[in-house]
């Protein structure tokens, strides 16, 4: 009775471990190519948006191209995401209507995309017309409008692999330090056992 029990504790960690518990954020794995190119993650909240999309809640990744650089942050305003904002660049006066939502068909913005900062100081927005995207920046002007056409690829990131074997080795180690326990209180040895020198 009690191996099948310990069996029975064993298989319910396996399959809890092996089960990814629902998070409220998701994280996508971006790449993209043309003038410039481009990678990095796209965190994004759970639960869908009025629009059917995403509501993006960071980004990070490099673009490399004629601008080049890290992307430092999202920007956003009040009402963004799920609502439409206009961003005007304080260094060059150009603007950018967006709204921060990720959609996960064919095609994962719509045409007013993602706005955020790379580089040296340096404004990008990926949006789409039809189904071709676009990387807009503010520097250099002549890829501002309608900006350079890139193909993109995007992939939710897994859970890591090693995640399911910790929450079994966390399992199991439990399971080694009950036995523990229970052989050192079954060995008989209480204070009744004493013998007096």
């Amino acid at each position: 009775m009690k191996i099948s029990g310990t069996i029975g504790t064993l298989l319910g960690l396996v399959l809890f471990a092996a089960v990814p518990a629902k998070a409220s954020t998701l994280d996508y794995a971006f790449n993209f190519a043309g003038t410039f190119s481009g990678n990095g993650d796209i965190l994004v909240n759970s639960t869908k948006d009025a629009l059917g999309g995403y509501d993006i809640l960071g980004i990070s990744g490099s673009i490399s191209g004629p601008t080049s650089g890290a992307i430092t942050n999202l920007i956003t305003t009040p009402g963004t995401p799920n609502a439409t904002g206009l961003f005007t660049d304080p260094v060059t006066g150009k603007q950018w209507s967006y709204n921060d939502v990720f959609f996960t068909g064919a095609v994962p913005f719509d045409n007013n995309g993602v706005l955020f900062n790379f580089g040296n100081h340096y404004v990008g927005n990926i949006y789409s017309v039809g189904t071709q995207l676009f990387l807009s920046v503010s520097q250099p002007s002549a890829f501002f409008s309608p900006g350079s056409e890139i193909r993109m690829s995007v992939a939710q990131t897994p859970l890591p692999a090693s995640l399911p074997m910790f929450l079994t080795a966390l399992g199991g180690l439990w399971l080694v330090m009950r036995r523990r326990t229970k052989k050192v209180s079954g060995t008989g040895l209480g204070a009744d056992r004493l013998v007096a020198a």
